[in-house]
């Protein structure tokens, strides 16, 4: 999930999709199969962002640790993904509607 939300580019998006499809499946069919003759209700959530994504803080802690080693590949990719946090921070996580701060745009 992490994958495809952090994803850079459609085509990264599309590829994590297709790995998350097989489980998000045999979720369902063993949810059926548990439930057996019962009737079951899906419903579909707006999962909140942060729940997916690194910590911005203990991410921050990591590039600060890089930098003092200067582990030069490290902090091009923690300064990337703390980049990629702070713009997909929600002001308002719980409401279920998504302003993505970075481009100006509500989805």
């Amino acid at each position: 999930m992490r994958t495809m939300i952090l994803a850079s580019s459609t085509e990264d998006r599309k590829q994590a999709l297709s790995k998350l499809l097989p489980m998000q499946q045999d979720d369902f069919e063993e949810l059926f199969r548990s439930m057996s003759s019962l009737p079951v209700t899906i419903r579909l959530l707006d999962p909140p962002l942060h729940e997916f994504l690194p910590s911005l803080k203990e991410t921050e802690a990591e590039l600060f640790l890089a930098r003092e080693a200067r582990d030069l590949p490290a902090i091009e990719q923690l300064e990337l993904l703390s980049m990629r946090i702070q713009g997909l921070r929600e002001t308002n996580p719980m409401m279920g509607h998504r302003c993505l701060l970075y481009t100006s745009r509500c989805v």
